[in-house]
């Protein structure tokens, strides 16, 4: 008797793209955890090197600067696949994240001459390190924002990101130093400034998400995500406003000052989870032209 065979058709290509995302999660914009203390802890370290010129000179935030970057190389180390290939990596010099890793190698170095100086174990002052670190976390920082600027993930082109960037660490490293120094009316001023200057470019990169991006502003708005986003603005903005308000009206207090840096901090840290929440990978995505005709992207729905 013979016997029937029974052949399945082959599945679409729909349907085996859906498989394969269903069974691997990518990992290619998903941030883990030593990417995030990477920049959480770069950040930290850069704002005091933009900061320390500019206040009184001090042996511990110099010695933070320099321990916490050099932790943040060790966990951008990690963040790699391939740890071992860390110096076939390094050696790429068209690569903005090459050079970002290459001037938090620059401001390590930089942050440990300076400690050294100020320990008297370098003869003379005749080089000043202090402002040596505060160009070498400036170029740090717009490393940082230009580090992920991809024709392919339009979300992340925006000028907006690098002045962001430099905002948030010139507040935090001011921030740091009102825990140790008299807390003048010049810690009040440069935090309104802060604040008032995030409130616009987080505006303006609204702005950009709504062209080129707009499913994922709409995750992080009603979305999944919005959680996320809501803590975002409450650490990074509600938070810092009550603190300076509280400093204004009343004075402040090396334990107000600590509450605000934590608050800081945890903005940076939720500022680079919803980073790449706003770019992650997607397979399917539905092409329609932009209805604002503002530029040359295209909305992914």
């Amino acid at each position: 008797m013979e016997t029937q065979s029974h052949t399945s058709l082959p599945k679409s290509a729909y349907l085996r793209l859906l498989e394969y995302q269903m069974k691997s999660k990518p990992r290619s914009f998903d941030p883990d955890i030593p990417l995030i203390i990477f920049i959480t802890l770069s950040r930290i370290s850069s704002g005091l090197g933009l900061t320390n010129p500019f206040f009184t000179p001090s042996i511990k935030w110099i010695a933070i600067s320099l321990i916490f970057m050099f932790i943040a190389i060790i966990a951008s180390i990690l963040h790699l696949n391939v740890p071992k290939r860390f110096l076939t990596m390094i050696r790429n010099n068209r690569s903005y994240l090459v050079w970002e890793v290459r001037l938090a190698g620059a401001m390590t170095l930089g942050f440990f001459l300076e400690l050294l100086s100020k320990l008297g174990h370098l003869r003379g002052d005749f080089i000043p390190f202090g402002w040596l670190n505060l160009a070498l976390s400036f170029f740090f920082i717009i490393s940082t924002g230009l580090a992920y600027r991809f024709d392919c993930h339009p979300s992340w082109k925006s000028p907006v990101l690098p002045i962001y960037y430099i905002v948030s660490a010139v507040w935090i490293g001011t921030i740091i130093h009102s825990v140790t120094e008299v807390q003048s009316f010049i810690f009040i001023l440069i935090s309104i400034s802060c604040l008032f200057i995030q409130v616009i470019l987080l505006l303006l990169y609204r702005k950009h998400l709504k062209r080129t991006s707009h499913s994922s502003l709409s995750e992080l708005i009603s979305g999944n995500e919005r959680w996320f986003f809501l803590l975002f603005i409450w650490t990074n903005l509600l938070l810092p406003l009550l603190f300076t308000t509280v400093i204004f009206l009343v004075g402040g207090n090396e334990m107000i000052s600590i509450s605000f840096v934590i608050s800081l901090t945890i903005g940076i840290f939720l500022e680079r989870i919803l980073f790449f929440r706003v770019e992650r990978p997607n397979y399917f995505l539905s092409f329609i032209e932009n209805p604002e005709r503002i530029g040359n992207y295209w909305i992914r729905g």
